[in-house]
């Protein structure tokens, strides 16, 4: 996940650069208990790696460039069940753990008058989520799936990173204040031949930031999904391709908390989403 800005941008004392990739190698088993009920368990080692930029004011018409790079290693665990009714109907559920993050990196200043960096730590906790869902088949054509999914991101409360002797100590911090969420969804399969699938779905994902608390970093608003896709068979190898179009609400923000040092940015945010994504796998 990324967002950036220009340099000179009017909210640039609030962010530039916020970049946040995250790498989970999670080996994963299951057991079959019965015809009908499966059990499956797997663990996560997640590595993250941030870099987060903004403006620092310093002096009338100075400007200097902070930015902070860290990375980390945080674990978990998921969970999950999957009940067989008959061939054509089942049911799952599924939970996947927090994850915490201790992150150690750098943080940097860069100025006309003042230069500097050191060692920074900081904390993000990832948050745990739940899922819920169905798949029926109608028939040898038609298949329907609907979706639950509730995500903790009341763990995300704080952003905050200490300061380097070297910039002047003490901590950054930038409240979030998330909130807990969910996630609807649906969709179909037609069968159209033993070789060509097609697929549509939909999605209503809330927002878990509140308007008091959005940030240009992250200025996500409730979303609506729409997605197309097919799988096409040949022989050995399948080809999937998929897009989805996200209609994202405007996304209000109001930042006036002078104290900081970081100056008022008041307005909103208008946001849209392509996905495009294509997969082949082959089956010896």
């Amino acid at each position: 996940m990324a967002t950036k800005y220009d340099t000179d941008w009017v909210g640039r004392y609030h962010a530039i650069k916020s970049e946040l990739m995250t790498i989970n190698i999670n080996p994963c088993a299951s057991y079959r208990l019965n015809d009908s009920f499966s059990l499956g368990l797997g663990v996560s080692a997640q590595y993250l790696d941030a870099t987060l930029s903004q403006a620092q004011y310093l002096a009338p018409g100075i400007d200097g460039y902070a930015e902070v790079t860290g990375d980390s290693w945080g674990y978990g665990f998921n969970i999950g069940a999957l009940y067989e009714f008959n061939d054509d109907t089942r049911v799952g559920a599924s939970y996947r753990s927090s994850v915490f993050h201790s992150v150690d990196g750098t943080m940097s200043m860069t100025s006309a008058i003042m230069n500097g960096s050191g060692d920074t730590a900081g904390k993000i906790r990832l948050p745990a989520s739940a899922q819920a869902s169905v798949f029926h088949r109608f028939n040898e054509k038609f298949d329907v799936m609907a979706d639950l999914m509730w995500t903790e991101w009341s763990v995300f409360e704080q952003l905050t990173f200490s300061k380097p002797a070297a910039l002047g100590g003490g901590v950054s911090v930038t409240d979030e204040n998330w909130k807990n969420n969910m996630r609807y969804s649906i969709g179909g399969t037609y069968h159209h031949s033993d070789t060509l699938a097609l697929r549509a779905g939909a999605a209503y994902d809330e927002t878990p930031i509140p308007d008091k608390s959005r940030t240009p970093r992250i200025p996500g608003a409730d979303r609506t999904w729409v997605s197309l896709g097919a799988s096409y068979v040949m022989n050995d190898m399948t080809l999937d391709f998929a897009y989805a179009h996200l209609f994202v609400d405007d996304g209000a923000i109001n930042l006036t908390d002078m104290a900081s040092g970081r100056g008022a940015l008041i307005g909103s945010f208008a946001n849209n989403v392509d996905i495009v994504s294509v997969e082949a796998s082959y089956r010896f």
